[in-house]
């Protein structure tokens, strides 16, 4: 079983798969290991857009894994880090019952959606998001102003490459601004 979830940065995607994961034996795939290494896609924008771009992640790997992990097969998967901000050794994955499959754009590809059971939507709003963005960012080796610096492009680059797929999402999950939470199944 597949299950996707997808959101803006910063909209609890990795925190929800970790839930999951906890509660049946489960295989988290996250896209954001899937960027394309900077020799194969050089960066010629800030992390900003770039990193919120769904031209910069490997979408023919991901859907490979995704696939292969459905099949009941171990699997190579890519490593990304964003201290170096390029790909580091792949790992192997092996196979779980449960495959979650967690990031910005894993509404976006038709194949992969084909390949998920459920398909989940987070949306949260923007200082809930921004608030939890850095702290995050702060372990991925970047301090408050850098992340304040860029925090207009990955909103910016959230309504144009994440929010229009919510449509395809069949579970959606919303998070008003006094942190209530709300699930809606279409």
């Amino acid at each position: 079983m597949i299950t996707l979830i997808a959101g803006p940065s910063g909209s609890g995607k990795t925190t929800l798969a970790q839930y999951l994961a906890g509660k049946k034996p489960s295989v988290i795939v996250s896209l954001d290991d899937f960027y394309f290494s900077k020799e194969t896609k050089p960066r010629i924008s800030s992390v900003g857009i770039w990193g919120n771009d769904p031209n910069y992640c490997d979408a023919e790997s991901l859907i490979e894994v995704a696939s292969a992990l459905k099949e009941g097969e171990s699997t190579l998967s890519p490593k990304f880090s964003f201290l170096t901000q390029d790909r580091t050794d792949p790992q192997l994955i092996e196979p779980q019952k449960n495959i979650i499959v967690e990031g910005l754009w894993t509404l976006n590809f038709p194949a992969l959606r084909e390949l998920a059971d459920y398909r989940i939507y987070l949306e949260v709003p923007y200082k809930i998001r921004l608030e939890r963005r850095l702290e995050r960012d702060m372990q991925r080796g970047r301090n408050k102003e850098a992340s304040l610096s860029i925090a207009h492009e990955v909103d910016s680059m959230a309504e144009t490459h994440v929010e229009p797929f919510k449509k395809f999402a069949n579970i959606v999950i919303e998070t008003n601004s006094e942190g209530e939470t709300f699930v809606r199944r279409d």
